[in-house]
């Protein structure tokens, strides 16, 4: 192997090894999260009510469930949860944070990474 393969060879070495030690390569991420014995937490900044919406019925779809199999644990019609994905700005307060419970998920707020919130209003 020559000087530029052998160059080539490190190089590459070594930013896999970057990608393995921060968790950089998607697929090294999902392959971290399936193959972990501790619980790593992803998170999903979400910044409109259409995110929220689509990662509500993602994880639904995720945990395999119905929409009446949701709307039952939540007291609620079929048709009521499936507003509340498709316009989830009508979600109030207690019905998104119970939604969240029957999909296993949790609410955190934080500060955006990098500095001073920008106001929206």
């Amino acid at each position: 192997m020559g000087r530029f393969e052998q160059a080539i060879y490190k190089s590459g070495l070594e930013a896999a090894k970057y990608r393995y030690n921060r968790y950089l390569d998607n697929i090294g991420i999902t392959d971290i999260l399936q193959a972990s014995p501790i619980p790593i937490i992803r998170m999903h900044p979400i910044k409109t009510s259409t995110q929220l919406g689509a990662h509500l019925t993602g994880r639904r779809k995720q945990l395999k469930l119905s929409q009446t199999d949701v709307a039952q644990r939540l007291s609620l019609s079929q048709n009521r949860l499936s507003e509340l994905e498709s316009r989830p700005e009508t979600l109030t307060v207690e019905q998104l944070l119970a939604l969240l419970n029957v999909l296993g998920l949790e609410m955190t707020l934080r500060d955006p990474p990098g500095g001073k919130p920008k106001a929206e209003w």
